[in-house]
């Protein structure tokens, strides 16, 4: 097995759910992290597909998401999981950051082509579930993102 396929497999376990529930674990919001920086980065190709405005609209769903994600859910979470400790919670931080740069990787060697797969909306569907925003400021954003990607 060659060390791509082993890294893969390594991140697959590392980013399976660690409990069953509506709220998703930090290793799946990772996930959701990894695949709307992922998504920010493709959209921002896809001049024949989308208008500039279109395009604009998604990136900024898209990062206004990963900010949330990112500072509101799973700072949040690391430092509820080690009690308030900063530094063993910026150390986790450190080991999510490199496991999400490594599965954005994987997902562009996997998804070159520079059409957005029906399969993204999805995905992030299923993030919007694990890490609901309650804020409309956040919420909106996210959802026209998802309605202009579908087009």
């Amino acid at each position: 097995m060659n060390i791509c396929k082993r890294g893969l497999i390594v991140i697959c376990l590392l980013f399976s759910p660690v409990l069953m529930s509506a709220n998703g674990s930090v290793n799946e919001i990772n996930t959701c992290l990894a695949l709307t920086e992922f998504l920010d980065e493709k959209i921002a190709l896809e001049v024949e597909v989308y208008s500039q405005q279109q395009i604009d609209d998604m990136r900024k769903g898209l990062n206004i998401y990963a900010y949330y994600l990112k500072h509101t859910v799973i700072k949040t979470k690391l430092l509820d999981m080690y009690a308030g400790n900063k530094v063993q919670a910026q150390l986790m931080w450190n080991l999510f950051y490199r496991q999400k740069n490594t599965f954005i990787k994987h997902l562009s060697q996997h998804y070159s082509v520079n059409k957005i797969p029906s399969d993204y909306s999805v995905a992030l569907s299923k993030c919007l579930v694990k890490a609901k925003p309650a804020h409309s400021q956040v919420a909106q954003p996210i959802a026209n993102t998802l309605i202009l990607m579908g087009k």
